[in-house]
């Protein structure tokens, strides 16, 4: 299955992710200049370096109100908010504020966003639309211009974190800018040249500069570093420049790796509309402008925790919009869905009093508990406003955990309420049977009116999690917890279940015709043990319905027992195992599929699906297995504690069409799936670092749980980790041929040199047998060349052929070539490339696995 694009999302912004405690620079040089062909003027902090659309580093949002007024844009850059003014930045992040005061500066010098980028945000925020912030232009680059006597300022990112340079005119004095830390501990120099900021345990590091300049002759790299003076100001020190040229002085900012930079932001749901573009929404931690520098404590503007949902394009490497929508307390978002208008529908929860309700509902109907409302929102297609918003509730705590929209345009929405007063109509069970129920209801297409809404649910605690809808029935699936272990079993009222409760927590599964307003059929589906050991209680089970009206249902199950039905009988008798089940159009149980990995203690757990023209469910989760099935895989091994999945099972249950693991060296989590018209699959999900970026519209990962979002394209088990480059044939004799090259993506940071590590690079067959093996190159080899961010080592490898390898740590790439090579004999599949860097401290190997085609090109299986 091919990745298209790999992004993330952080709050109003889509990430790719890579390891903060990998972002100190090597060898930062400066951006190529083209030679001036003229007297070189003021003002080339304005025209600098060009964004790039299909990469869309940090971008600046101008301050419609957003924030503080006294602030000019702001930027969530890496670990931190960043708040600028003409004549000074603040970088904050919970718990810790610094603010960069440029001292003496011209305090109303003009301030403007350069490069403006393609798309917008929107602070839906609060029960007033006049407060409502909408439409704020994004731009790659900020400019305060004479900020002193020819010295500009201009902030641009590099990836996820911030730069900013001063850009010096031919007769400016650079000996002008002076810099005051406000709310910083202490300001010292660090070994390597970097101004280090300590507030409190943390602390804010700005690289050393990295000065150039240009003049008629093009441009010269110059000496030049912080100085700490006396009166506890910072300036720049920097060696004799030519006479009539540009001076610019460029630093780095970050916080420390141990920071914990910004809050919690993760991707809980994901859509798709007709144009391929993909929806997401879930939950964010921003701040707002501190109050105070040093250390404080400080909520987003819409309290704890808002909700967002991210528009990007098809191609994923632009934002169309990004919108909080939220009140004064917090939200919660778990489930989205887009209709034929483009316009996405979210559901969650909310203990806001000011929640932009606008239908139905528009008072939180939870008393004095704060115990929570479910909330419905529709926004409009360009996501600056509401088509409809509503609260969902009793006086109880009400939850709403997925929507979806038929072709009229109406809602279906279920969850969980612990109200007897929940609001109904047209109800197949008009009371509470438990101490929760889950519940269904529908809304109109304009929000005006509940068309449907009802309980559903037994004596005990009901979770409804996940629905679908065809042709006017609808399909839930929730969970059961109970302590009964004698009869009365439970029961829901209405239906005789096609299979009984079997243990102590039970998924369930069923089938409801709103027309009647009665069942078609309910089933539970569990063994012994447990089916609600999901980890989390934001963990759900989701359904998904094909052509005929068969149910799809994904959870995971702790019981040996678990029903298999005719689908392959589980193995795993001691942990926790995903599974997808398959169940006909009358509720009995066709198949399940377990999705296991060893080691058998380990936790697998399955948490979307979705269902293609095929009749295959695709399914997204988390593994900590490092023997997860792969098959056709763009990441054939595990890569941290927890890794994402994506599996495509057989229609018929027999087994999988492509399987892969989804994540770098730390923690993932797929959360939602949705799939396009032409069978291309978006996963979200949420990622603690490292995550694999393969064009996405974000390079760094922050701290704390970023999101991401993944497009895999419509062809399984044509996923190109590694490219074929100018025709590497597979004959009986040559391999190798006219320069020919492997070359693919590698999880390497920008920070690392490859020249201070031990190197192994080797390829064997399918026999094991060592085709090509290069060792112990290391920073004593005088072979290692250096350009910019690209080490080439030049060698012989047997038989006197030589070869060259190429890694660029800023891309992430290595390329492999060699001339007239040929392998000893015919080899045997797979053939399998590698490489690896043991003694790095990285501890990865990447690989990937090709097969021979005889006569033909190197293909992959």
């Amino acid at each position: 299955m091919r990745p298209v694009w790999i992004g993330g999302i952080f709050a109003l912004v889509a990430a790719a992710v890579v390891p903060l405690a990998a972002r100190n620079p090597v060898g930062r040089t400066p951006p190529a200049v083209a030679p001036a062909s003229g007297p070189v003027e003021a003002g080339t902090c304005a025209s600098g370096r060009t964004a790039s659309p299909a990469s869309l580093p940090l971008h600046f949002e101008r301050n419609d109100g957003q924030t503080a007024r006294r602030v000019s844009f702001l930027a969530r850059a890496d670990g931190s908010t960043v708040f600028l003014e003409p004549d000074c930045a603040t970088f904050a992040t919970p718990g810790a504020a610094v603010r960069m005061r440029v001292v003496g500066a011209h305090a109303a010098a003009a301030i403007s966003g350069a490069e403006p980028l393609a798309g917008h945000a929107n602070y839906l925020i609060g029960r007033d639309p006049s407060k409502w912030t909408t439409d704020v232009p994004l731009y790659a680059r900020v400019v305060a211009e004479e900020v002193y006597p020819g010295i500009d300022v201009a902030w641009y990112g590099d990836g996820r974190r911030l730069e900013y340079d001063f850009c010096v005119a031919p007769d400016a004095d650079p000996s002008q800018i002076a810099l005051a830390f406000e709310g910083a501990d202490s300001v010292t120099l660090a070994d390597d040249g970097a101004l280090v900021l300590r507030v409190g345990d943390r602390e804010l590091r700005h690289d050393r500069p990295v000065v150039w300049e240009t003049g008629d002759a093009g441009r010269r790299e110059v000496d030049g570093r912080f100085v700490v003076r006396d009166d506890g100001l910072v300036a720049f020190a920097v060696a004799d420049r030519t006479p009539g040229s540009l001076l610019t002085i460029d630093p780095l900012v970050s916080w420390s790796d141990y920071v914990g930079g910004s809050g919690r932001d993760e991707c809980e749901g994901v859509a798709v509309d007709g144009q391929k573009n993909a929806y997401v929404t879930g939950t964010t931690q921003s701040l707002d402008f501190p109050t105070k520098t040093g250390a404080f404590a400080t909520t987003a503007k819409g309290g704890d925790t808002d909700t967002f949902v991210t528009k990007l394009n098809a191609a994923g490497n632009a934002i169309v919009y990004s919108t909080y929508v939220g009140g004064t307390e917090g939200e919660e978002s778990h489930g989205i869905a887009v209709d034929k208008e483009s316009r996405a529908t979210i559901c969650g929860f909310t203990y806001s009093q000011d929640f932009p309700a606008t239908a139905l509902d528009t008072v939180l109907d939870d008393g004095v508990n704060l115990t929570g409302d479910a909330f419905v929102t529709r926004l409009n297609a360009a996501g600056n406003g509401l088509a409809w918003s509503t609260y969902l509730g009793g006086t109880g705590q009400d939850t709403a955990n997925d929507v979806a929209v038929d072709s009229a345009g109406v809602a279906w929405v279920v969850g969980n309420t612990s109200s007897t007063d929940f609001p109904l109509a047209s109800e197949i069970d008009a009371s509470s049977e438990g101490s929760q129920d889950a519940f269904l209801t529908s809304i109109a297409a304009d929000g005006a009116s509940l068309r449907f809404s009802t309980y559903l649910g037994g004596p005990d605690n009901d979770t409804g999690d996940g629905v679908a809808i065809r042709e006017g029935d609808v399909w839930i699936a929730g969970k059961f917890s109970t302590n009964r272990q004698v009869p009365p079993l439970p029961v829901f009222p209405g239906v005789t279940p096609v299979r009984a409760f079997a243990g102590y927590d039970d998924l369930w599964v069923g089938r409801v015709h709103p027309a009647t307003s009665s069942w078609v059929w309910m089933s539970f589906l569990g063994g012994q043990y447990s089916e609600i050991s999901l980890s989390a209680s934001d963990q759900f089970a989701r359904v998904a319905v094909d052509a005929s009206g068969n149910a799809f249902v994904c959870g995971s199950t702790d019981s040996p027992d678990f029903p298999a039905g005719s689908g392959t009988a589980r193995t795993d008798q001691s942990g926790t195992d995903g599974f997808v089940s398959k169940l006909s159009t009358t509720g009995s149980l066709l198949w399940t599929r377990f999705l296991s990995s060893d080691p058998s203690t380990s936790t697998d757990t399955a948490a979307d699906i979705a269902v293609d023209s095929k009749g295959r469910a695709h399914v997204v989760g988390t593994t900590e297995g490092y023997v997860f099935p792969v098959v056709g895989a763009t990441q054939p091994e595990q890569g941290g504690y927890e890794d994402a999945f994506y599996s495509i099972v057989k229609a018929d249950g027999s087994g999988f069409d492509f399987s892969t693991y989804l994540g770098g060296e730390s923690y993932e989590w797929a959360r939602g799936i949705a799939l396009a018209s032409d069978g291309s699959a978006t996963v979200a999900g949420r990622t603690y670092g490292s995550f694999p970026v393969v064009g996405g519209v974000q390079e760094f990962y922050r701290q704390n749980g970023d999101g991401f979002v993944t497009r895999f394209g419509a062809t399984a088990g044509t996923a190109l980790v590694f490219k074929v480059k100018r025709g590497l044939f597979m004959d009986s004799t040559k391999y190798f041929k006219d320069k020919a090259a492997l070359v693919g993506s590698i999880p390497l940071p920008k920070t690392f040199d490859p020249r201070s590590s031990y190197l192994r690079f080797f390829v064997t067959d399918g026999n094991d047998r060592g085709l090509l093996d290069i060792l112990g190159v290391t920073a004593a080899d005088p072979r290692w060349k250096k350009r910019g961010t690209v080490y080439t080592l030049k060698y012989e490898v047997p038989d006197g052929i030589h070869a060259t390898l190429a890694i660029d740590v800023k891309r992430r790439t290595f390329a492999f070539g060699a001339k007239d090579f040929s392998f000893p004999g015919a080899p045997a599949n797979p053939i399998r490339v590698t490489l690896e860097f043991p003694d790095a401290g990285l501890n990865f190997t990447t690989t990937q696995t090709w097969r021979a085609q005889p006569g033909g090109k190197l293909r992959l299986p």
